[in-house]
């Protein structure tokens, strides 16, 4: 499990167990509505908060993503 927060102090949850497969995992902060996007990965990944679908984009772009989100 990942344990991490929006930066609206709201909690977020991911599952994901060591060897799963790696990438980013998309949630919607149920409190504020932004996009979080997670890092799957065993040790030492991040959340990137990000205001809005435009946000979202850049963000696929910028770390070749397209093909690579669960």
């Amino acid at each position: 499990m990942i344990f991490t927060e929006c930066s609206c102090g709201e909690s977020i949850i991911v599952a994901y167990e060591c060897g799963d497969k790696m990438g980013y995992y998309r949630t919607n902060c149920k409190k504020c509505g932004k996009i979080a996007m997670t890092e799957l990965t065993s040790m030492w990944g991040e959340t990137t908060i990000l205001n809005n679908e435009k946000e979202l984009e850049e963000f696929i772009k910028e770390k070749g993503l397209r093909n690579k989100l669960r």
